[in-house]
């Protein structure tokens, strides 16, 4: 079982979402357990204070340190061995081959999601990796806990509907994969590629083939080559 526990100021507004597809069929058969942790709970006084301004001067306001480490102790003392990770602009790009790295792991996983300017930065002295999923800003790690968590989840053993699908998925390898198509036909002068009804399983391997690097081409700022599935109006 995949062990995830998010901390932060509102991580419980992602469980709606970890009940379905991929990651709520995991839970249900017992492959994945989601737990969150409010910042809220470990907050100073009547007005539950969990940040200040920052040191030095500068706009905003900081999560403090003392509060996000208490959460992180409480949890981790429930845990064997936690992998930590913190989520910010700041930390390394997440990519295809960290989502199958964790996804191998045996460790239960935290994720420490940043708000307002940042967490205080002596919570590095306590984290296994940090990452981002994109060069910007959101409002808080929350999503970006919730699009790794779902990255990971889909490539547990077991987790994925149909496992050969990962085989063919875009980013293996560090390629895209082709173009999908299915029913109707055609619709709104948009017609399926010939090819894919030709019943010519050679044919549309190749075809596959050439799409996909033509799509690795385009993403690599080159002209898109022509491709036997690029649909057309007719």
């Amino acid at each position: 079982m995949l062990k995830v526990v998010l901390i932060g100021v509102f991580p419980e507004t992602l469980l709606p979402y970890f009940k379905h597809g991929v990651m709520g069929r995991a839970q249900r058969e017992g492959k994945l357990c989601i737990e969150t942790c409010s910042l809220l709970d470990f907050s100073h006084g009547k007005h539950r204070k969990i940040d200040d301004t920052p040191y030095g001067g500068g706009p905003g306001l900081v999560l403090r340190f003392d509060v996000v480490l208490h959460a992180l102790e409480s949890i981790s003392t429930k845990l064997s061995n936690p992998y930590v990770i913190l989520l910010e602009a700041a930390g390394q790009s997440f990519a295809h081959d960290e989502a199958l790295r964790l996804a191998e792991m045996n460790r239960p996983l935290v994720f420490i999601c940043g708000r307002y300017e940042g967490i205080d930065a002596r919570i590095e002295h306590y984290i296994d990796a940090s990452y981002s999923i994109g060069p910007y800003v959101l409002s808080g790690g929350e999503l970006a806990a919730g699009v790794i968590v779902d990255a990971i989840t889909r490539l547990r053993p077991g987790c994925l509907g149909n496992a050969k699908s990962l085989a063919e998925e875009s980013h293996q390898d560090n390629r895209l994969e082709y173009r999908q198509y299915t029913k109707p036909l055609e619709y709104r002068s948009l017609s399926v590629p010939s090819v894919l009804i030709s019943g010519d399983h050679a044919k549309i391997a190749e075809a596959r083939k050439k799409d996909a690097n033509a799509r690795d081409a385009k993403r690599q700022g080159n002209c898109e080559s022509d491709s036997p599935l690029k649909s057309l109006r007719s």
